[in-house]
């Protein structure tokens, strides 16, 4: 993380991401669930589980870069960005 600007959108974007990604999660766990004997909703919902993993792999990195950061940055980019 180069700025507490760049931080602040890296955990806005995954965000809203992630609300977006829950809401048709939901709807496909749903729609799978009024009828079992049909197929097509069944393999929605398989295939939001596999954009789930596509999802959580490619943001993996945003945790540990926090986390390697100094307090004292963190500190720096809350001043330089408070939102």
């Amino acid at each position: 993380m180069s700025s507490g600007q760049n931080l602040f959108h890296t955990l806005s974007y995954y965000s809203v991401l992630e609300k977006e990604f829950m809401r048709l999660y939901a709807y496909a766990s749903m729609f799978s669930d009024q009828d079992t004997r049909v197929s097509a909703p069944l393999a929605l919902k398989q295939e939001m589980t596999s954009l789930q993993t596509d999802l959580k792999s490619a943001s993996a990195y945003i945790e540990p870069a926090i986390l390697t950061l100094p307090p004292q940055r963190l500190e720096e980019f809350y001043h330089e960005s408070p939102s």
